[in-house]
């Protein structure tokens, strides 16, 4: 690496817009999957050459679960509501480290802890900010 000086920080650096009709927005098995195995890549990669930023980095596998979840939950397929059920669990195993996560906002910590204990208020709630987004023009 020829680089100078590397820089770490937790400010938000790149901001896109998603489009709730986007391919992006819908959730299949394929991409969790793929989602999940390119973490876990990723973990294994981060605790070989970076060990003590490790448990950090975990953050991340963390919000990819969340973005799935939250396509999960507003979905009415049987076999969707199990997997969101599963995946609340694993979430609500961990909770106590995500909760503790400097590297994630406070914003997101809330969304956790409601989707796993309440759904139901999760899905009114996101209703909520994706009309206030629409309204101011996100």
């Amino acid at each position: 690496m020829r680089a100078k000086k590397i820089v770490v920080g937790c400010d938000s650096c790149y901001h896109y817009r998603q489009n709730n009709n986007s391919i992006t927005r819908n959730f299949s098995r394929k991409k969790f999957r793929d989602a999940l195995k390119a973490i876990k890549h990723n973990l294994n990669l981060l605790k070989n050459t970076y060990p003590l930023l490790l448990k950090e980095a975990f953050a991340l596998r963390y919000l990819t679960y969340l973005s799935f979840l939250d396509l999960l939950v507003f979905s009415q397929q049987s076999d969707h509501i199990r997997l969101s059920d599963k995946i609340r669990m694993t979430l609500k195993g961990h909770l106590k480290h995500i909760i503790n996560s400097y590297n994630m906002t406070l914003q997101e910590k809330i969304a956790f802890i409601i989707v796993v204990y309440n759904t139901d208020l999760y899905k009114v709630l996101r209703k909520m900010q994706i009309r206030v987004l629409k309204r101011e023009g996100y």
